[in-house]
């Protein structure tokens, strides 16, 4: 059991979820289900991922759960790097996090790791900085938050998260990030409590204070109770007080209150180790009372807290109390482990022992033990048993069979409290056996412990403190009253002046319904009127959409006779070179009557859908040479709709360069691929590039100087568009044009 676990509870509003945000049993058993059926690949890597975050967040570090997780957060990273999914709630690397958090989980630390690693490079390298460091964050709390036994410094796991949170509050604080810069403080000084580094995490906090003490950010107030945790840990009560007061204090100011059990918890503490009972029981109740209304909260906790009332109960001579406190919590929350059945036994016997029934407290002490002993991963719990056991025999006067529990306990970490009772024990132990030297000195380190927990100038600190803090309380109730009574007054006010409103809103509704309905027939009037207006407006833009497709009919139609004419002319042509230019004329006037086309047939009449386009240019072309599949196309068109003043140049250059590439690229048995790209890019800005990877132009070839009229009319129509028109000659012809798409002039005519 970590020192420091508490604040794990602190940060998990960003980190963790809280207990009663995960997702519920009956959602996620229909979640299930639905995985079962024939759905897309994104819904499945919606559901794959909830259900295993799910399961995560229901499992503890020990448990079966995390298995089943492992199953699907691995299901889903597989899925999402398939389908190559770079940004949003289901990436590669978030599915990359929730894979390697589950690793960490499972005890493959190392494997985890690597996992957020990778994502967090990832990261870095596309300058994602606060997702990198949000990842540095959540890969250290995933660290913290699973690790087993009492941590040390050389430990690997204390070494990386400490890393991590280094590396997450350097990226935070140079993204002006500063709530979550204050959550990683918080977070490092909790390790580095942990670790026994107290003055590291002091620092931690006081550095979060001394920023952030005035501001309205959440997660200040953690930085408190680490500093009274701190001071408390080494037996500084007159300086922890202080700090926990102040962190209610900023708790119940703010809005976020979510962890205020652990606030409360932290504070009984205090006053237990101060010896106010009565106090302690108060805060430890209140503690009680919040942790049992948050769903799934961990036995351990609330069980450990019990254990703490009834021993602040035993002191005040509350025997049966005490007892009945243990037995209805039992009743409550039926234990789930033997360790936690261990942690019931060891509280009766505290009960056992205070009402002197020694055959039942031992009992209850030895079935602690035996219980609890198995569970090697929680170290500090076992090392409050021993002591409770050994506190036992000694009281008992059996000083040997105590002596059997005390070795090591020095060494665990404890709180100063504890050690002092340690060593009075270690006193009584070796005095019993006749080593009187080494009790003596056990006897004097114990009242120096004693001497600086307990001093009078320390206990009057407290006692000031106390004062202050009952002061501020009372002006706090006082305060409440008279807003009471002043909310009483203004209620009365409000009454009075609602019946006089009552009545003067009567009559005004009256008048303003008479006004209304002047208004309404007025209104009506009007509106017929208008409604007249607006059909015969829809009438004359039907007729006019109508006449403007019998117009492209028309012009389609005309081309197409003049086509007609220019085949039956070509029959009677024997010379080759007027039988070629009358062939490109008509491949012209085609790619020119198929837009005419496409707008007389389409809803929209001035836009050309440009890969339909260009799918019927292409078929023409392959009828009109019979190419049969001596070529083929390879075609990449994005989904352009281009004003018909824009379609008809750029479909003349596309059938010049066609045509070409069809006559010129390849020779006639020759197989060939003539490769078409028309793609949109950024700033409307758009690139047409038609690739053949035959023979290529002559080496003299000189594209400004050319006199062909193919090429002419391509420069002419490239500057039509506003494009820029290039050639290239490796590996064959390579023609691009770059044009922007231009909306249509206002009132300009859909006729070319």
């Amino acid at each position: 059991m970590r020192k420091g676990l508490f604040l794990l509870l602190i940060l998990s509003f960003s980190i963790f979820p809280c207990f009663s945000q995960t997702i519920k049993e009956q959602e996620l058993k229909r979640d299930i289900a639905l995985l079962k059926r024939n759905i897309a690949d994104t819904t499945r890597l919606r559901l794959l991922s909830t259900i295993g975050v799910a399961f995560y967040y229901k499992a503890t570090p020990t448990d079966h759960y995390l298995d089943t997780a492992l199953t699907y957060v691995k299901e889903a990273f597989e899925l999402s790097t398939r389908l190559n999914l770079i940004g949003g709630n289901y990436s590669i690397n978030t599915c990359r996090k929730n894979l390697g958090r589950v690793y960490i989980g499972l005890n493959d630390t190392e494997r985890g790791k690597q996992l957020f690693e990778t994502a967090i490079k990832d990261y870095h390298i596309k300058k994602q900085y606060l997702l990198e460091a949000r990842s540095w964050l959540k890969l250290a709390m995933c660290l913290l938050y699973y690790e087993k036994g009492t941590s040390s410094p050389t430990t690997v796991v204390a070494k990386t998260s400490t890393r991590c949170l280094k590396n997450a509050i350097l990226l935070f604080d140079q993204l002006k990030e500063h709530q979550d810069e204050i959550n990683a403080r918080c977070a490092l000084a909790d390790e580095y409590f942990a670790i026994g580094y107290i003055d590291s995490s002091q620092a931690q906090c006081m550095s979060v204070i001394k920023k952030y003490q005035f501001s309205r950010y959440a997660g200040v107030e953690g930085a408190y109770l680490v500093l009274s945790a701190t001071n408390r840990y080494r037996g500084n009560y007159n300086i922890s007080l202080p700090y926990i007061l102040k962190g209610i204090e900023r708790m119940e100011k703010s809005a976020d209150t979510i962890n205020r059990e652990v606030y409360y918890g932290e504070l009984a503490q205090v006053y237990q180790e101060l010896g106010q009972a009565e106090n302690s029981v108060i805060w430890y109740r209140k503690t009680i009372k919040l942790r049992e209304q948050i769903p799934n909260y961990p036995q351990i906790a609330i069980f450990r807290t019990v254990g703490f009332v009834v021993r602040e109960l035993i002191k005040e001579n509350k025997l049966n109390e005490a007892l009945n406190e243990i037995n209805s919590a039992e009743k409550r929350h039926p234990p789930q482990t033997d360790f936690i059945k261990g942690i019931v036994a060891e509280i009766k016997g505290y009960c056992y022992e205070a009402k002197n029934e020694i055959p039942l407290a031992e009992k209850s002490y030895l079935d602690m033990i035996r219980l609890m002993s198995p569970s090697l991963d929680q170290k500090m719990f076992n090392a409050f048993a021993k002591l409770d056991i050994a506190k036992f025999y000694a009281g008992q006067k059996k000083f040997i069979k105590a002596g059997t529990y005390l070795p090591g306990l020095l060494d665990e970490g404890l709180l100063a409290s504890d050690n002092m009772s340690i060593q009075l024990l270690l006193y009584k132990v070796d005095s019993a056996k006749g080593n009187f030297r080494s009790s003596l000195n056990h006897l004097r380190i114990y009242k120096t412990i004693s001497d600086s927990l307990f001093s009078v100038s320390r206990n009057k600190q407290i006692a000031e403190l106390q004062i202050k803090y009952k002061i501020d309380q009372k002006e706090k109730d006082i305060n409440l009253y008279k807003k009471d009574a002043l909310l009483q007054r203004e209620t009365a006010l409000h009454a009075n002046n609602a019946r006089n409103l009552t009545f003067a809103g009567i009559v005004l509704v009256i008048l303003s319904m008479a006004f209304l309905y002047k208004n309404y027939r007025s209104k009506q009037r009007v509106n017929n009127s208008l409604n007249q207006v607006i059909l015969e407006k829809d009438v004359l833009l039907e007729d006019k959409e109508w006449l403007i497709k019998e117009i492209h009919h028309r012009v389609k139609n005309n081309l197409q006779i003049v086509m007609g004419l220019l085949q039956r002319q070509s029959a009677y042509i024997n010379n080759k070179e007027a039988l070629e230019a009358i062939r490109n004329s008509e491949n012209r006037m085609h790619s020119i009557a198929l837009i005419h086309q496409k707008l007389y047939q389409s809803a929209s009449l001035d836009l050309i859908n440009m890969p339909d386009y260009i799918e019927e240019q292409i078929s023409y072309l392959k009828d009109s040479f019979d190419l049969d599949n001596r070529i083929h196309f390879e075609k990449r068109v994005d989904n352009i709709e281009l004003d018909v003043a824009q379609a008809v140049p750029l479909g003349l250059i596309f059938n010049e360069a066609i045509t070409n590439a069809i006559k010129y690229a390849y020779s006639d048995n020759e197989t060939g691929v003539i490769k078409i790209e028309l793609i949109q890019k950024e700033n409307k800005l758009n690139a047409l590039t038609i690739t053949d990877y035959g023979k290529g132009l002559p080496v003299d070839f000189d594209f400004e100087k050319i006199r062909s009229l193919g090429i002419n009319l391509m420069k002419g129509l490239s500057k039509q568009l506003g494009g820029k028109l290039e050639i290239n000659n490796m590996n064959g012809v390579s023609i691009s044009l770059s044009f922007k798409t231009e909306k249509p002039k206002s009132g300009s005519s859909n006729i070319s």
